[in-house]
């Protein structure tokens, strides 16, 4: 198999879009907890900036790993 043909794999597409230094330990976290709010999932890992997690979560969100559901309620709720 050449080059050309296992950039088109599966296999390397699948590892694309779970590789990067902080999509792992995002899939990690939601595996445990389904449902988690972004700001909980940010202090679980307090080396990562709120612009990258944003950025990673987008991306897997483009790529159908996760799913966003936006939950609008009045008063906002605070959980410490």
């Amino acid at each position: 198999m050449n080059f050309e043909e296992f950039k088109n794999c599966g296999l390397r597409r699948s590892l694309d879009m779970i590789s990067g230094k902080w999509k792992p330990l995002i899939l990690f976290n939601l595996y445990e907890d389904k449902e988690i709010r972004f700001v909980e999932l940010w202090r679980r890992m307090p080396r990562v900036s709120k612009k990258v997690l944003a950025e990673q979560l987008k991306q897997l969100e483009e790529d159908q790993i996760i799913q966003r559901i936006e939950v609008y309620n009045f008063p906002p709720e605070v959980y410490r």
